[in-house]
């Protein structure tokens, strides 16, 4: 089946209700009570901030998928090549993300949702959503590490030594500054508004092993991987190829980003105990807008392989 009538068909079978069903939740139920009485919200205003957001997660929801799609192809038309195998697993992790993004919306909403009806609900309820967020990015970064290894082993040259202490520095940072943020307050968030202190909480050891070890596992796996795909790009032949592989692997490099960046806010603002909405807003757009230019560089790049490709 031609891409662009595979594209309309998953659009009108699977991203078109799913949005519908989302923008529908977002209006019934547009927030938890306690974020509305935190932020002195009005019912109405709630429903407009909702919906607001829901309208960004569904253009993110969009570009997510046709990044995927546009990134299946190529690995497709590729797949006898050496480089095949590898982009056949980043595309892969780019269909998880396009999955992941609207089942973690919908789920989140919904799972609030009933346990807004039923109160004993809530804590199960932010359990699922705290594993949701956590197993879906293993197996996206698990995914973008296993391509970056397989381009990474075809470049035939040594990795500076300068590059291996900044990228050692990073992630000993990342990993030392995460944790003393984590685990030096006793104020914890509930995802449904990874804003709002309140009592959930998970036990130390269980969060350590489940939650706090899968987060750094992940991230010292995805900026491995993304400097990989760097390392790649920087001596493969021709222009055009260079260019375009640029472009993804900043794309995929941002996506890593924002889910750092997520992750440091939540632990943050636990330590503070309270952010302004107007800053909570902002952030959360901010986060967003840094989804969705990753998801434009991964297609603007995969576009011009494609050309690339058709030119060879």
């Amino acid at each position: 089946m031609h891409l662009s009538a595979h594209v309309k068909r998953i659009l009108a079978t699977v991203y078109f209700p799913l949005s519908v069903a989302y923008v529908v939740l977002s209006y019934i139920y547009p927030t938890d009570p306690v974020t509305m009485i935190d932020r002195h919200w009005s019912y109405s205003q709630a429903r407009i901030i909702a919906l607001m957001f829901a309208a960004v997660y569904i253009v993110i929801w969009l570009f997510a998928y046709f990044a995927a799609s546009e990134l299946i192809a190529y690995s497709h038309s590729i797949k006898q090549y050496k480089d095949g195998e590898a982009f056949s697993l980043l595309a892969s992790a780019l269909f998880l993300i396009a999955v992941y993004l609207p089942f973690r919306c919908l789920s989140k909403i919904s799972l609030n949702y009933v346990a807004h009806l039923h109160p004993s609900f809530t804590s199960t309820s932010n359990m699922i959503i705290s594993y949701i967020n956590v197993l879906f990015p293993l197996a996206i970064y698990t995914y973008i590490s296993m391509g970056g290894s397989r381009l990474f082993r075809m470049v035939r040259a040594k990795v500076p030594f300068g590059h291996v202490c900044i990228l050692a520095l990073i992630l000993c940072t990342l990993a030392a500054t995460y944790c003393y943020a984590a685990f030096s307050t006793s104020v914890k968030l509930t995802p449904s508004d990874w804003m709002v202190p309140i009592n959930y909480d998970i036990v130390a050891p269980l969060r350590i092993l489940t939650i706090v070890v899968p987060y750094l596992f992940m991230w010292v796996i995805g900026f491995i991987a993304v400097y990989q795909i760097y390392f790649y790009q920087q001596h493969v032949q021709g222009i055009i190829y260079k260019n375009s592989l640029k472009l993804l692997s900043t794309g995929l490099t941002m996506v890593i980003v924002t889910t750092v960046t997520v992750q440091y806010i939540t632990v943050a603002a636990a330590r503070i105990g309270h952010l302004p909405t107007q800053v909570t807003i902002s952030l959360s757009l901010s986060i967003m807008a840094g989804v969705l230019l990753a998801c434009v560089l991964i297609v603007k790049g995969v576009n011009r392989l494609r050309i690339f490709e058709e030119l060879m």
